[in-house]
């Protein structure tokens, strides 16, 4: 379980740093807003679209998947703040991020949640059921 639970702290933090430095690189693109919105794309959202079929019973599996979807929408309105000239709005979220309130921490507690739970119910949660890589931004990557 420790391994599972490493993989999606390591997973969630690795997208984020992809999207600010999106943001510090100055390559941020306003096509990039509808991708970031789409919480099936990374590879935490991809896991939990594969736990659907055992999983969709569980109240912990539904939270995470909330979570998950609230901040994928929260990271994209970020970035249509920033693209609209609202950048310290935008940075604020940002170092939201690191806080131990708001949609990150939300994510990051329920899928620890989830995971334990999985693990509880023999359902188990291991590197190999989360996949390798953990691919962030691109749907392929």
């Amino acid at each position: 379980m420790e391994n599972a639970i490493r993989e999606a702290l390591k997973a969630h933090i690795e997208w984020v740093t992809q999207v600010a430095d999106l943001i510090n690189d100055g390559k941020f693109d306003a096509s990039d807003i509808p991708r970031i919105r789409q919480s099936d794309l990374c590879q935490i959202g991809r896991w939990l679209k594969g736990l659907e079929g055992k999983c969709s019973d569980m109240p912990e599996y539904k939270k995470a998947c909330q979570a998950h979807d609230d901040f994928h929408a929260q990271a994209a309105k970020m970035l249509e703040d920033y693209h609209g000239g609202d950048r310290q709005e935008s940075m604020q979220w940002l170092l939201q991020l690191g806080s131990t309130e708001g949609v990150s921490h939300d994510l990051l507690l329920s899928l620890v949640s989830l995971i334990f739970e999985l693990e509880q119910c023999g359902r188990g949660a291991s590197s190999k059921t989360m996949g390798r890589g953990w691919g962030l931004l691109r749907a392929d990557g």
